[in-house]
């Protein structure tokens, strides 16, 4: 009787699921990728499944999305949430500061409103939050205003007392035998200055300034703008448009933060950089970050896996790993094989298991 009024349940349950699955598609699918919250391996997966029923998925956006996915406009709309180390804090500042004082107007007028650190203003760019046709150039230009060079030049004061009466002749050409009253040699020292301050010490402050600005935009580019084909994905851990994974999603049911350390697994992602090294037998190996349907991994190819997959192991290659997992985040590479080779194992496998 128990396993009966489960099965009656359990059919409900599933009826009236599939009800408003097909008749209220947008509202049902919005709040199937608030249950995937922590799990972007499943809100690939019905992500890939809403695109195909032609339902709009848009980033998110400092103007209308709120903390969690939300329906606008017939299309599901990403949460504030939903955007990698922006943080609780300053979401709820977003949305309680447009509450209370309307829309923002672009950059510089969300960022005379919130308060954030580069990293939080990187991440809001990347993911389409603050709304641009062009991401780059809306990086470059916070980094041209906001970050280290933009001091202002202090303005001259007078000091109140004199250098030696050598000084004041052979550096500042005050002829202190003709000129005998201190009030006229302070006069006449600090006018001499403030022409100094004004000119020769201003182009050297703005030397300096130009220097360390173009030192700390370098810097910026180094850090926030490389790989901008990822941009997306290293926001919101899901390619939104343009989703590489979409050819794999059905066959791919591998969850690598499921697997246990030491077990073997397959990743599934693209290369994103590659950092060589040389093993105590002055052989290659290789540090390999990778971008798969979860987030960002590092793989380790050793010299004999390296050297053997070395037409493989390229930036950008989207390939299948067979590892074995050695951390959280890391994987011990035992094998390559390109896409279409793993999609045909997968196949395969498949039709043997009929």
């Amino acid at each position: 009787m128990f396993n009966k009024s489960h099965s009656a349940l359990y059919g409900v349950i599933t009826l009236q699921t599939a009800y408003l699955k097909a008749h209220y598609p947008v509202e049902f699918y919005c709040e199937v990728f608030n249950a995937c919250e922590g799990d972007n391996g499943k809100l690939n997966k019905y992500l890939v499944e809403a695109q195909e029923l032609n339902i709009k998925v848009l980033p998110p956006h400092i103007n209308k999305s709120d903390y969690k996915f939300d329906v606008n406009n017939e299309s599901i709309l990403f949460g504030l949430n939903s955007i990698n180390k922006v943080g609780e804090k300053v979401v709820q500042n977003i949305i309680n500061e447009r509450n209370q004082n309307g829309k923002f107007e672009g950059l510089d007028n969300f960022l005379d409103r919130i308060q954030c650190t580069s990293a939080q203003v990187v991440m809001l760019i990347k993911s389409g939050a603050l709304p641009t046709k062009d991401k780059n150039n809306m990086l470059l230009r916070y980094a041209d205003k906001y970050i280290k060079g933009n001091k202002k030049y202090k303005p001259y004061s007078n000091v109140k007392s004199l250098p030696t009466l050598l000084e004041l002749k052979t550096k500042w050409s005050i002829d202190t035998d003709v000129i005998k009253n201190k009030e006229e040699r302070l006069r006449l020292y600090n006018e001499k200055r403030k022409v100094e301050h004004e000119t020769i010490k201003y182009q050297e402050w703005l030397k300096q300034q130009n220097e360390a600005k173009e030192k700390s935009i370098r810097e910026f580019k180094e850090k926030y703008m490389q790989n901008q084909q990822f941009w997306e994905f290293e926001a919101l851990t899901i390619f939104l448009s343009n989703n590489p994974f979409n050819d794999i999603v059905q066959y791919n049911n591998e969850n690598f933060y499921e697997c246990e350390i030491g077990e073997e697994c397959v990743i599934i992602g693209i290369i994103s950089r590659i950092q060589k090294k040389k093993d105590r037998h002055k052989r290659d190996y290789a540090y390999i970050n990778v971008y798969e349907s979860n987030g960002l991994l590092e793989g380790i190819a050793w010299s004999s896996v390296y050297s053997k997959y070395l037409d493989l192991i390229k930036k950008n290659n989207k390939l299948a790993f067979y590892s074995e997992k050695s951390n959280d985040d890391t994987f011990i590479i035992k094998k390559i094989k390109t896409i279409q080779e793993w999609i045909d194992d997968r196949k395969l496998n498949d039709y043997i298991n009929i």
